[in-house]
This record gives C-alpha cells, structure tokens and sequence, in this order.
C-alpha cells in the first residue's frame, strides 16, 4: 500500500491503494469526535470573551498541524519542535489510522529568514485487528525557507513566504513522494486590539504528478494569561484529482520557562474524505544566542 503525504500533515492513500480499501464502511462518529463538536462553539466563545480580560503578548512557535506562523526567529536562534501525533480514519475510512512522532528544527541565520527541517517516524496501520498490517518507519526528509519580507506595522500586517521542499532520497518508500514535491506558501498575519492574532496562509502545493494543489489555513490565537495561549484553526487542501479535505482544531500552550513550551491540539474533519479526528501533544525549546 502506498501512503501519500497530505499538505496538512496527515497521509493519503495513492488512487490505487484508496480503491482497495474503500471496501471497509466507517462507523458512526467516534465519542470523542462527538464530544469535541459540541464543546467547540463553547471554546470558541471562551476564546472571544474570557481573553478581554487575561490577553496578553506570549511567544508563538510553528508547532499548528497546517498553519505557519508570519515571525522569524531571532537571528542566531536555534529552535527544536515536536511531538507525537495521532490520525484516525483517515479518507474517511474506519481502521486507516496513522500515529508517530514529528520534528521541525528552525535555525535562524538573518534577521529576516530561517532554515528549517521536518522529519517524523511514522506508523500506519490499515486494520487495527490485524498487526501484520502495521507499517513504520521514517518520513521523506523536508527542507524549508522562511522569510519575513514586511514587518508588521500600525496600518500592515506582517507578511512572510515560506518555500518548501519535500525530497525523494531519505525515508520509508511508502512514506516519501516518487519525485521531489515543492510547496509555495504566502502568510499574512495581524495583531488585533492587542489581544488577538489573526492570519491566513495561502499556498499550492506539488507532489508526485498531480498538478498544483492550492491550500488554505486560517488561525485565530490569544493569550488568556502569562502563560498560557489558545488558537483555533481552520485549513484544508483542494485538489483537482483528489477529494477535498478540510479540518478545524484547536489547541492550548503552556509556556514553563522561557524558553520551554508544551501544547496540546485536538481537531476533526469536517469534509466527507478528511480523517475523522485526531489529537497532537508536543513541545518546543529554544535556545538563543547570547551576546
């Protein structure tokens, strides 16, 4: 079976392999998919009023599941992010569930762009009744480019583009693309009222021989104290050979020490083809140049 690498992060099954497992009904929603649908409007509520009164400056790191953030590390900055991730049903489909462990390390060599590189060690599993349909092993190897081209102002929000290079060389077979995949991503992102940070991502994305796939993210994020922050999400990908697939999240940051965040992301998928729901625990850690 060959797995493909979904734009948001997840996995596709190639049209061949989609056909074959097709075969397998999904199930009404899991509990917890249901539970998180009805406590999402209360968040959202939550994460509107209750910040008018905690909100506050925090840091912001690049561990969302889909969304890039506009801000380049300081120059000289090194930064590790990961954690571990799970993806149930994926397609829609009961039992194609993918779990692992992600990693992106973002170097800070100007003061306007950042190198960055993202590897996972990931486990697919076809039919959780059956382990001789578990699949493990490495990723394919990405290497990216951020560049902060305007600063956020008054009147501007901030304005960055992200290039992204996903290659063909390193990783489990059914894991990394047939041929080198590029991804183009433009990020747009405000401060609002001093309490709020609003942006969208926009990009396409090629992978293999599927033409341009344009995706899309949308982030809400706030503080509602010292150390502590909430966002919700919403992003999704449209190919023109493929289902579309679109997601809703939203997560909480616990920053312990300065420079020591930990996080914790829930979402679901709210098209036909998207996985049912997955969850995200992780952490990042900086360590800054000292003059």
């Amino acid at each position: 079976m060959k797995i493909q690498r979904s734009i948001i992060g997840f996995a596709q099954l190639s049209d061949g392999s989609r056909r074959k497992a097709r075969g397998t009904p999904r199930r009404a929603a899991y509990k917890i998919s249901r539970i998180w649908s009805s406590l999402m409007p209360v968040i959202l509520i939550l994460l509107i009023f209750v910040v008018q009164t905690f909100g506050q400056e925090y840091p912001i790191t690049d561990r969302s599941l889909a969304y890039t953030t506009a801000p380049v590390l300081a120059k000289g900055t090194l930064q590790v992010e990961g954690g571990y991730f799970s993806v149930n049903d994926l397609e829609n489909m009961e039992g194609l569930n993918l779990t692992g462990f992600s990693s992106l390390t973002r170097f800070a060599f100007h003061e306007r762009m950042e190198f960055r590189v993202t590897m996972a060690l990931n486990s697919f599993v076809s039919d959780p009744s059956d382990p001789s349909t578990r699949t493990t092993g490495l990723s394919s190897l990405q290497t990216s480019l951020k560049t902060n081209i305007i600063h956020e102002s008054t009147y501007l929000p901030a304005f960055s583009l992200l290039v992204n290079m996903e290659w063909d060389f390193l990783g489990k077979a059914v894991f990394r693309p047939e041929r080198p995949a590029f991804l183009f991503r433009v990020i747009v992102e405000k401060v609002l009222n001093h309490r709020f940070i609003a942006g969208t991502n926009i990009g396409l994305w090629w992978r293999d021989h599927i033409n341009a796939i344009p995706t899309y993210s949308f982030s809400l994020r706030t503080a509602i104290h010292e150390k502590w922050a909430l966002y919700a999400e919403f992003y999704g990908q449209n190919s023109p050979v493929t289902p579309s697939e679109n997601y809703v999240d939203m997560a909480i940051e616990h920053w312990i020490f300065d420079d020591l965040i930990i996080d914790l992301a829930i979402g679901k998928g709210i098209s036909h083809f998207a996985a049912s729901y997955f969850v995200s625990l992780g952490a990042a850690i900086r360590f800054s140049r000292t003059e």
